[in-house]
């Protein structure tokens, strides 16, 4: 998705999602390495702030705020704790506003994607939040 972010920009697409994949892609690795959440949740703190702050600094209009709050509810589900209906509340928030930017913008591939994110993360949000209330 990076390389797709890359060629899309230089056809003329925003830039907005090569900061979104490489977002996604640092806390890949940081999952995959099985980093501690005391390392990582710093480092994409700071870079999801650094990327909110270059996104307002490119503002292209109102469709930014939607990418900008939906990147910040993507970095922050991101640094939560797995499995936790907050983190899965957040990347579902993050992932629809990051949908609906898309379609905005006509990038239909990132559309279809965060959209069907949004949908898996909003659903298992529900299931845990079911789960949390039939123990209490």
């Amino acid at each position: 998705m990076l390389a797709y972010s890359l060629l899309g920009y230089r056809e003329g697409g925003p830039v907005f999602f090569i900061f979104l994949q490489a977002l996604v892609n640092v806390s890949s690795v940081f999952m995959m390495l099985d980093t501690p959440d005391s390392v990582d949740t710093p480092i994409l703190v700071v870079l999801a702030l650094g990327l909110i702050g270059w996104s307002l600094y490119l503002f292209e209009g109102y469709r930014t705020i939607f990418f900008v709050i939906g990147l910040a509810g993507i970095g922050m589900g991101y640094a939560m704790d797995m499995g936790t209906v907050r983190r899965n509340a957040s990347l579902a928030l993050g992932s629809g506003l990051i949908a609906l930017f898309s379609y905005l913008t006509g990038s239909w591939i990132f559309f279809w994607l965060n959209a069907f994110f949004a949908l898996f993360s909003g659903y298992y949000a529900l299931k845990q939040l079911g789960h949390t209330r039939r123990r209490s």
